[in-house]
């Protein structure tokens, strides 16, 4: 039997102003999720932990609350590099607007990405996973760093971000300009 199969993608909408984030001395970075370990808490902390320690010009924004959040409290509570909100979901483009880099750690499969969306029409440089419906939107080294769901992965594809503008600039416009066509 054959099965008609009909693929909606999900969407973003664009913020109604976007500026290219060039030639910052601090490089922001953002996690923007709900704070459960699958989303990738742990492994975004351990690789955050090494960045910080060796790049003294990044500042991270942790945003959202969930089950984690005293986790990620007691690991970054004493680092005056590390901001902690919460946000609405239609804040999203707004908190992701001033962003260097957006970080999406998923460890699981998961439906198409709207952090990962909102990131990327917001013109952040986009790190994700390579699990489940991030592989249908980003395309490693265009619009986004896709990675294995490790810290050490996630370390380096930042190290590479963070030392590199030309590149972070450019999958930030790819990114913005794939949620934008």
């Amino acid at each position: 039997t054959q099965v008609d199969v009909e693929v909606i993608p999900n969407f973003s909408f664009l913020p109604a102003q976007v500026s290219v984030k060039d030639n910052c001395e601090t490089i922001s970075v953002i996690f923007a999720r709900r704070f459960y370990e699958y989303r990738g808490t742990r492994i975004f902390s351990n690789a955050i932990k090494r960045i910080l320690s060796e790049y003294h010009n990044v500042h991270v924004t942790i945003a959202g609350e969930g089950p984690d959040g005293g986790f990620l409290h007691n690991y970054f509570d004493d680092n005056e590099c590390v901001f902690f909100t919460k946000y609405n979901s239609a804040d999203s483009l707004c908190i992701h607007a001033d962003k260097h880099i957006a970080v999406v750690p998923t460890l699981g499969s998961e439906g198409t990405s709207l952090s990962l969306l909102e990131a990327m029409a917001s013109q952040c440089a986009v790190i994700c996973t390579n699990v489940g419906g991030m592989t249908n939107i980003v395309i490693d080294h265009y619009n986004g760093l896709m990675i294995k769901p490790t810290a050490d992965s996630l370390y380096m594809a930042l190290s590479e971000l963070i030392t590199n503008s030309t590149m972070r600039v450019k999958l930030a416009s790819n990114a913005h300009e794939t949620v934008k066509d």
